[in-house]
């Protein structure tokens, strides 16, 4: 399903605003609990997903590997974000493996994998392998409208750097004290979105974890 994701990036004295400001409002709910979301971002040698970012294509792509919470699950879940324009959708496939395992296959054979979930054919890169590139940890809350409107609250978080060649990882946390909101509906409830963050002292922002862990390890430079 296509939907619009309204993204702003504030600091922590702006974040306890928004979090009594989301208290006052009578339709929201706290939908699941707070919980680590783990990514691996993964690109092509030539980092053409980072590329399509900072050139802002409208068409392009972003492909990760998820887990939740401290400890490895027993399956994963591979994520393709896929944007148009303003307006993104995302598929995604379980995998039976540990983030480790998969991470431990070969590009091919990883490549090979993916191609045979039947959910992310067609939407992986035509030639060039995947290779990992980052490691992203934060922490989220959701909340929700109905089915309207989903509100998320990201903070503390790290990144590690996998293109350097280290097993796991090297972990830095962000010398920035950002935490990302982020609103999501369907274009149908785009005037409803709109009213509802229409008080909301804050402007949208282009934000991706991907290209912001890149630029806090001297990869890109993302603004």
């Amino acid at each position: 399903m296509w939907r619009y994701e309204i993204k702003y990036a504030v600091l922590d004295s702006d974040l306890v605003y928004f979090e009594n400001w989301l208290e006052g409002q009578p339709h929201f709910r706290r939908s699941y609990p707070r919980r680590i979301v783990n990514s691996i971002y993964y690109d092509t040698p030539d980092f053409t997903t980072a590329i399509d970012n900072i050139s802002g294509i409208a068409d392009r792509a972003k492909y990760r590997l998820r887990w939740y919470g401290l400890e490895e699950t027993p399956a994963s879940r591979f994520e393709i974000k896929v944007k148009k324009g303003r307006l993104g959708r995302k598929v995604s496939a379980d995998l039976p493996l540990r983030a480790s395992e998969f991470e431990s296959m070969t590009s091919t054979d990883r490549d090979r994998l993916l191609v045979e979930e039947e959910s992310l054919r067609g939407e992986l890169p035509s030639a060039d392998p995947l290779q990992s590139v980052l490691l992203v940890k934060y922490t989220r809350d959701y909340y929700e409208r109905g089915r309207e409107i989903r509100v998320t609250i990201d903070r503390d978080l790290s990144f590690g750097d996998l293109a350097s060649g280290l097993a796991d990882g090297k972990q830095r946390p962000s010398t920035l004290a950002i935490n990302v909101i982020e609103f999501k509906f369907a274009p149908d409830d785009k005037d409803l979105a709109a009213e509802v963050m229409f008080d909301l002292p804050f402007y949208p922002v282009r934000n991706s974890k991907y290209m912001l862990g890149l630029s806090r390890l001297g990869r890109s430079v993302y603004i």
